[in-house]
């Protein structure tokens, strides 16, 4: 993010797990980051000493998930987002994907109601039902922001612009990683938003960002030139290549995950139903004992 500035050399793979970010926007991220982890420890907590239940794998999920927000920016790997466009599209595809789905399953918004005063919850709702939410939140609009952000961005002379002003590059890199949370939210997150989808429509959410992923990234593969004067026609392939594979290869993971989730919800709903049906049944067949022994003999039919 605002971490970049002077281009690097070649790409050495020690470089990309030593040298890390010092500048003072890297210290900025991180203690943004810490605060996060550290108020969402906070919550949970909060959530013990009333002896409430958090899940540990949503906390394990959602520290994971400030955990590659830092490697995305702060690594060896942000060194290279001015010079090499493939791993600058790697970054990229992290901040909007991989991080966002780790945090929205961490469900910190719930925590966050779960957890506060009753002024700060009262807050948040109103927050949530406001009319901006309702409409930022819409399935339509998440969707929308996602493709034309990574469109705009490779297929407009934005790109080439931000190769020589890390500040906007920097801007860009925060602007995905905010529409991926929108977007995973909305896929994955268990958070109570104001436009929920059911898991039908969560599968057609993920399904239908495949093709303009996959359309993207052919065109870049399909290129003759490189996408900026800096780049290789070879290095253009290889960032058109990840946003066409492992874009597309992701959003079918979780998407299978999703249908497992489904499948798995639906059967603790129908075992759910059965023990009910089965208590009623169990429930009547007492009333009716006890009716009969109540009943006095000469009334008996």
């Amino acid at each position: 993010m605002l971490l970049l500035g002077a281009s690097s050399p070649p790409v050495a793979l020690h470089r990309i797990l030593a040298d890390w970010q010092t500048g003072a926007s890297a210290w900025c991220v991180l203690a943004l980051l810490l605060g996060a982890a550290g108020a969402y420890g906070l919550g949970v907590r909060r959530l013990r000493q009333r002896e409430r239940t958090w899940w540990r794998w949503r906390s394990a999920s959602f520290l994971a998930g400030l955990l590659v927000v830092e490697l995305a920016v702060a690594s060896g790997l942000a060194s290279y987002s001015g010079s090499e466009f493939s791993l600058h599209v790697l970054q990229l595809l992290i901040l909007i994907d991989l991080a966002p789905t780790l945090l929205a399953l961490g469900a910190p918004i719930s925590l966050l109601i779960e957890s506060s005063p009753p002024t700060l919850r009262r807050s948040a709702g109103r927050l949530l039902s406001a009319r901006a939410s309702a409409a930022l939140t819409h399935p339509a609009i998440a969707l929308g922001l996602l493709v034309a952000s990574t469109y705009c961005y490779f297929l407009t002379p934005l790109y080439r612009l931000s190769i020589s002003h890390p500040d906007l590059r920097g801007l860009v890199e925060v602007e995905f990683f905010l529409v991926g949370c929108l977007y995973w939210w909305l896929a994955v997150g268990r958070d109570r938003l104001p436009h929920v989808l059911s898991d039908p429509g969560r599968l057609l959410f993920l399904g239908v960002t495949i093709p303009p992923g996959a359309f993207l990234g052919i065109d870049l593969l399909n290129q003759l030139r490189p996408i900026a004067p800096r780049h290789s026609v070879a290095d253009t392939h290889i960032g058109g290549a990840l946003l066409w594979g492992f874009a597309d290869l992701y959003t079918l993971l979780v998407l299978g995950l999703v249908f497992v989730r489904w499948m798995r919800d639906e059967d603790r709903r129908q075992l759910q139903g059965d023990s009910a049906r089965d208590t009623i049944e169990a429930a009547e067949r007492i009333v009716a004992e006890a009716a009969r022994n109540l009943t006095p003999p000469g009334d008996a039919v």
